[in-house]
């Protein structure tokens, strides 16, 4: 059974690992979701329940497996940690009655970091004290999608429960000397007597991919950024020789830009920063944060690109270049946000190598760290400042030459100065690079790549954007979701150990 199930991920990795289950229903009141969810899944729309708290839990038929993580944008920064008194927050109970009702053998919740702490620490409390009276000992640890083959940096509290009646119970075992979030969290808890056992996590140390390999090798020039725009950031960028950590500047209006470390203007807003495709990918956003929609941050790859062209009255089409970038993840994108509008605070640009947000303080400061991207999320207010937007993302693409062969003349390759002109025809179209161009350009992440810094399958993909899903829900779709290679993880765990034992 599936609670708050956006697309799937839970069922996705499942299916990826060769489960066989069944799927009893699931609950979902998004209508763009829903279609998503069924299309991904082959899913009859007779099985989902709808608002799971209007859901008579008495009715519900048995099941084994109960999955899902409530929203969570109220325990998070950008929900403005309003918790258990925002009604989403209270969502929470509705699955804890579905488990006091039902009883199912195991669950697995997912949710934000920030509930570890929110409130003094009191939600995890209430949380983890109301698993144990329904019945379950429960683990918990906060993992982290970068260390699970997906290059983003995307950090999610994973809470796993069996019921009481089918194992002891096994104090945690928090290691020494750590204090961390979650090990100060875990000690906090212990002193409540909860009913706990140790699930054995997957480890946390090897970071597996770069941004740049789940993006396309080939992308729509709608969503790059203007050549004016790549031109200005590029600038900036060039200027700064340092290898450490270093905020390496953004897009705004005028000539408000960071310059050897002082800040012109305080306006860096999230959707003016940029970062670097060879780092790790920033936070996916889903939700429409002031109308603009939720976005991610611009990672750069180092290689030459075509910034864009304008079109002349004659067969030879004129190219112009620019150092590359991608522009912001925006759920709202199909809205009016188009690339030529960075610098109004409705993207985030990087452009050092290897660079990445880090936290300054809580909400400040931008760092680097090598093949990560930043995380996917709802509404991550971490950035320069608190009316910051979501982050962005940057590449940078090969441009075309002679070498490539295989390539047509309406394929835009490209010659330097001086080189034989192509013969010109009378259907072809060529590209023509006149005089030095620089190595980037920028541009949005497309709603595939950000399904892919989920782990979603293309297949899965190509199935939701069939369904007539638009971009824009596609966007918020793949933010508001779960890293499916985390949760792979955890049901491999969950099945080896427990699963399997109680069928010996």
């Amino acid at each position: 059974m599936s609670l708050f199930s956006g697309i799937g991920a839970f069922e996705a990795a499942l299916r990826n690992i060769g489960v066989e289950y069944e799927l009893v229903g699931f609950s979902e009141i998004d209508k763009y979701a829903i279609k998503s969810y069924c299309a991904i899944h082959n899913a009859d729309e007779q099985l989902n329940f709808g608002d799971v708290s209007k859901i008579d839990k008495k009715k519900l038929p048995e099941f084994d497996l109960l999955v899902g993580g409530s929203p969570c944008q109220s325990f998070s920064v950008a929900g403005y940690r309003k918790g258990f008194e925002d009604t989403r927050g209270t969502l929470f109970f509705q699955y804890i009655d579905t488990l006091k009702e039902k009883q199912p053998r195991y669950f697995v919740f997912e949710n934000v970091k920030g509930l570890i702490n929110h409130d003094k620490g009191n939600t995890l409390n209430i949380m983890a004290e109301s698993f144990s009276e329904v019945g379950y000992r429960i683990d918990l640890e906060l993992l982290n999608s970068k260390f699970f083959n997906v290059p983003q940096n995307r950090e999610r509290i994973y809470i796993i429960g069996v019921r009481e009646d089918l194992i002891e119970n096994d104090e945690w075992v928090v290691e020494k000397g750590r204090n961390d979030v979650l090990s100060k969290g875990k000690k906090r808890l212990k002193e409540l007597n909860i009913k706990s056992f140790n699930f054995k996590w997957s480890a946390q140390d090897i970071v597996g991919r770069r941004l740049r390999e789940i993006l396309e090798e080939y992308v729509d020039e709608k969503y790059y950024l203007s050549e004016e725009k790549t031109s200005k950031l590029i600038e900036q960028i060039e200027k700064s020789k340092e290898k450490d950590v270093v905020f390496v500047g953004g897009i705004n209006v005028g000539k408000r830009w960071l310059n050897n470390g002082k800040t012109y203007s305080r306006n860096f807003k999230q959707g003016n920063r940029v970062y670097d495709s060879n780092g790790i990918a920033t936070t996916l956003t889903s939700q429409s944060v002031g109308g603009l929609g939720g976005q991610t941050s611009l990672y750069k790859v180092e290689d030459p690109i075509m910034i864009g062209h304008r079109e002349p009255k004659i067969a030879i089409e004129q190219f112009s270049f620019g150092d590359g970038v991608s522009c912001c993840l925006d759920a709202n994108y199909t809205k009016g946000t188009s690339p030529g509008e960075v610098g109004k605070g409705r993207r985030t640009h990087i452009i050092e190598k290897e660079i990445m947000t880090r936290e300054y303080s809580r909400r400040t400061g931008i760092g680097k760290e090598l093949e990560v991207s930043h995380t996917l999320s709802a509404s991550d207010w971490r950035g320069l400042n608190r009316n910051q937007k979501q982050n962005a993302v940057v590449e940078v693409r090969p441009v075309l030459t002679l070498e490539r062969e295989e390539k047509r003349q309406n394929g835009r390759r490209f010659k330097d100065d001086g080189e034989p002109e192509f013969t010109v025809n009378t259907i072809d179209r060529h590209g023509v690079a006149i005089g030095e161009y620089p190595k980037y350009r920028i541009r949005k992440l497309t709603p595939l790549e950000c399904f892919r810094l989920q782990a979603f399958d293309d297949e899965d993909f190509e199935k939701a954007f069939a369904a007539g899903i638009s971009n824009s829900q596609l966007y918020k779709q793949a933010g508001n979701s779960i890293t499916v290679t985390v949760l792979e993880s955890i049901f491999k765990e969950l099945i080896h150990t427990y699963v399997n034992k109680e069928s010996e």
